[in-house]
């Protein structure tokens, strides 16, 4: 039996699925959404870009330019298009795209939130710089050499899961009268 060929989206159809995401996910940087497409797998990076420029020619998108990235949002003109050709999304890429969100959205604010970055130093060590961010300003920053690129990946792994437990505990230990 032969195999049907996978749905690939047409012009109409990527605009309607980025107006989608745009009205699901709130203004987006472009690095968001290529982050996001390529998550779903929906969209392909060209497809994504194309309908970009697309729908911010025809004012149906708004950006707004940031440093080294660019800001997208629907605008009203935006919103009344979706509501008009929302059903030229297949249903199964629609249902996908709208159960992607809520996860992808959680990761975002946890990546703002509990930022963990890998860097060498000059050295033959690797530099783990982790914070805890809070309503945009850092509330403790750390940094900590390690000797190989796999123990750094592990803490930076973990700094989600254990960032707060370690605010809280050297805040503890840090406001107590007398000595430690």
């Amino acid at each position: 039996m032969a195999e049907l060929p996978e749905h690939r989206p047409g012009i109409v159809e990527c605009r309607m699925m980025v107006l989608l995401a745009l009205d699901r996910l709130g203004a987006s940087s472009n690095l968001t959404l290529i982050s996001f497409f390529f998550e779903t797998e929906l969209v392909s990076y060209f497809e994504l870009q194309t309908a970009l420029h697309d729908l911010k020619e025809s004012g149906e998108v708004v950006s707004h330019r940031l440093p080294a990235d660019e800001l997208f949002d629907i605008s009203p003109k935006g919103r009344k298009t979706l509501s008009m050709f929302e059903g030229r999304i297949v249903q199964s890429m629609r249902t996908a795209l709208v159960d992607a969100v809520p996860s992808f959205l959680a990761r975002v604010r946890q990546q703002a939130e509990l930022p963990a970055r890998i860097d060498r130093d000059s050295g033959r060590a690797y530099r783990v710089s982790m914070q805890v961010v809070e309503q945009g300003a850092p509330l403790m920053a750390l940094e900590i050499s390690l000797p190989t690129r796999d123990l750094a990946q592990r803490f930076a792994d973990a700094w989600p899961l254990s960032a707060r437990a370690l605010y809280d505990h050297i805040i503890h230990i840090l406001s107590r009268e007398g000595p430690a």
